[in-house]
């Protein structure tokens, strides 16, 4: 749902700030948390001259993260609150990942569960009803296991762990 989006985006805006060149982070030079790689592939599919990721324009950040990444995980027809998880996960980490991720918590999910788990169909996941929180849980668990094996931890993961806290809260406040 497109509200959805809005808060969403919102909310991963919060998080990743404005324009940083931080010589430690391996993304290099990102704003609202684009990198300058992906804003590249951006500008050339729209047939636009290169440029600074400096100096992107609010209406190209609200595109690349519907298309790259909201669209990509199929979070319009996720559950409210696992949508947005997928999303900002899918921003920090990307989507490939987030997506094995969200395979692996639905399997773990299935196998501590009898026969009689109630299941649906969404973007063509079968997905266990009334198991939002679950999802959220085993997500940003994956999440937070795979930023600690990260060669620069040492440097990030303090706000990595504290942005997994926000993200399990804001989750849950969707959550129906």
């Amino acid at each position: 749902m497109i509200e959805n989006f809005v808060q969403a985006l919102e909310w991963v805006l919060s998080c990743e700030g404005g324009y940083v060149n931080d010589p430690r982070d391996p993304g290099g030079a990102t704003n609202c948390g684009i990198t300058q790689a992906v804003y590249d592939v951006y500008r050339k599919t729209k047939d636009l001259p290169l440029r600074s990721v400096e100096l992107i324009t609010l209406i190209e950040v609200d595109a690349i993260y519907r298309r790259e990444y909201w669209r990509v995980m199929q979070c319009d027809v996720m559950p409210h609150g696992v949508d947005y998880v997928l999303f900002d996960t899918a921003v920090l980490i990307g989507p490939t990942r987030t997506k094995e991720w969200l395979g692996e918590a639905l399997r773990k999910i299935r196998a501590g569960e009898s026969c009689k788990l109630k299941l649906c169909t969404i973007a063509g996941k079968m997905l266990p009803i009334g198991r939002d929180r679950d999802i959220i849980d085993s997500v940003l668990e994956l999440r937070s296991t795979y930023l600690k094996s990260r060669p620069h931890a040492k440097t990030f993961i303090r706000g990595w762990l504290k942005r997994i806290e926000l993200v399990r809260v804001r989750g849950y406040q969707l959550v129906q």
